[in-house]
């Protein structure tokens, strides 16, 4: 399943693909696997992109902001 979220970000960020790999260290055909949903990015890469494109990480990947309390409210239940 495709990641629209990031897709629209990139594309909302104008950069190409080619770019945002080159920014966050990972080659091209790795980015676009991610972005095809055919690969799953570490936790580390996810920070990365996120942060290269200005977003939150939960919003790219799962559809809605993750703050610190929501992942606090997961470990205490």
């Amino acid at each position: 399943m495709k990641r629209k979220n990031l897709i629209d970000e990139r594309i909302k960020s104008k950069k190409t693909q080619l770019d945002l790999s080159d920014e966050i260290g990972i080659s091209i055909s790795m980015y676009a696997q991610i972005e095809q949903g055919r690969r799953n990015p570490s936790d580390e890469v996810k920070e990365r992109i996120a942060n290269a494109l200005g977003v939150n990480v939960g919003y790219l990947f799962f559809g809605e902001p993750i703050t610190i309390s929501d992942n606090f409210k997961e470990v205490s239940k």
